[in-house]
C-alpha cells in the first residue's frame, strides 16, 4: 500500500471520528474528554476536538504534546492557544523513534517543572502517546516496569504492540548507558584509584 493511499486512510478516519465524536456529544453535551491523568500534572489522551479542548483547557492543561502523524492540532485551538506545543508526528501503529521520545520527555518535564499541566495525545491514546508518558516517567528515574504499570493502572486501554515495546526497551538501554557514563564522570579520581587499588589486592 502506497504511503499517499495510507494517508488518505487516515484523513478519512479522522474525518469519520470527528463526525462521530460530535454526534457523541449531542447525545451527550456533558461528554468529557478521551483523557486520563498519569501524574496530577501529566494526562495521556486520544484524539481531541474543539470542545474537548476548550474542556482541558478549562480544567488548567496548557502545555500539549502531539504524535498524531495524520493530523494537526491547530484548528482545534482556536482561541484557546496553549502556551507550550510540540508536534512529534508518528505514524498509528508504530513506535516514536528514540529521539522523539527523548526530545518529548525533555519538553514535558521542562514545562511540568514550570509548573504546568501537559496533555500529550495520539489518535487512540493507547500507544504512542503512552510511550512518550513512559518516556518522561522514565528520564526522571523510574524503571520501564514501573512506568508501565503506573500508565496501565491509570490508563487501562494502554497497550503496546512489539515494535512500540522493543523502541521502550532500546530507550531504556539508553538511559542506562547515560546514567553509567554520568556515575562515572562524578566519581574523584582518588576514588577510581582506591577503587583499583582494591581490585589489585583482591586479585592477589
Amino acid at each position: 500500500m502506497s504511503s499517499s493511499l495510507v494517508a488518505q486512510i487516515l484523513r478519512l478516519r479522522t474525518q469519520i471520528f470527528l463526525r462521530r465524536r460530535a454526534w457523541q456529544r449531542r447525545r451527550q453535551p456533558a461528554l468529557p474528554p478521551n483523557a486520563d491523568a498519569i501524574t496530577p500534572q501529566l494526562v495521556v489522551g486520544a484524539f481531541i476536538d474543539e470542545a474537548d479542548w476548550r474542556q482541558l483547557f478549562n480544567q488548567g492543561i496548557r502545555v500539549v504534546v502531539s504524535l498524531q502523524g495524520e493530523r494537526h492540532d491547530e484548528d482545534t485551538f482556536g482561541e484557546l492557544q496553549p502556551t507550550g506545543y510540540l508536534r512529534l508526528p508518528t505514524p498509528d501503529f508504530n513506535p516514536p523513534t528514540l529521539a522523539q521520545l527523548r526530545m518529548g520527555a525533555a519538553f514535558i518535564n521542562e514545562a511540568i517543572r514550570a509548573g504546568e499541566i501537559v496533555l500529550v495525545h495520539c489518535h487512540a491514546g493507547v500507544g504512542r502517546s503512552t510511550m512518550q508518558c513512559a518516556a518522561y516517567l522514565m528520564l526522571n528515574g523510574m524503571e520501564l516496569d514501573a512506568a508501565w504499570e503506573l500508565i496501565k493502572s491509570k490508563r487501562i486501554k494502554a497497550v503496546w504492540n512489539e515494535r512500540q515495546e522493543a523502541t521502550m526497551q532500546a530507550f531504556a538501554a539508553a538511559l542506562m548507558v547515560e546514567r553509567q557514563d554520568i556515575a562515572g564522570e562524578l566519581v574523584p579520581k582518588a576514588d577510581l584509584a582506591a577503587t583499583t587499588e582494591q581490585r589489585e589486592l583482591r586479585e592477589e
